[in-house]
């Protein structure tokens, strides 16, 4: 199927989660908010694993996602994987859904009101004699 440009969407094009992912992640390869165009290319990564989170989503119509439906799944996102990545998936769904808002796709965005989970700061750091040991270890290497 081939889907309009974002600035003429039609909520029938944008009908289901799978399509509307795929338009948002040529949308933000393309023409991102960099200076060079488009998301960098770990930013593209991080978006296409996170909104894979979703896959019992793709062929559910983007209107019929509600809050309740995000809530339960990064629960379960949290239960399954952990707090870290359902607070990323959260914001990435976030993000996914106000662009779907800026172009008309749906009325507002069920992400709303969605706490994401809180995330446990580590409790240690490395000391000097194991950041050395690592940079030691790097050298000779493409991160050395």
């Amino acid at each position: 199927m081939t889907l309009p440009p974002p600035t003429a969407i039609s909520r029938s094009a944008w009908a289901s989660f799978a399509a509307s992912v795929a338009a948002y992640l040529a949308a933000g390869s393309k023409t991102g908010t960099t200076r060079r165009g488009g998301w960098r290319r770990k930013t593209l990564e991080n978006y296409t694993h996170l909104l894979s989170i979703f896959p019992d989503w793709g062929p559910l119509p983007v209107s019929e996602i509600d809050r309740r439906m995000v809530r339960a799944e990064i629960e379960r996102v949290a239960a399954e994987v952990g707090a870290t990545t359902a607070n990323n998936a959260c914001r990435a769904l976030s993000a996914f859904f106000s662009w779907l808002v800026r172009r008309d796709a749906v009325d507002f965005s069920p992400v709303t009101g969605v706490e994401p989970p809180a995330t446990v700061s580590r409790g240690r750091t490395l000391d000097d004699e194991e950041l050395a040991a690592i940079w030691g270890a790097c050298d000779g290497t493409v991160m050395g």
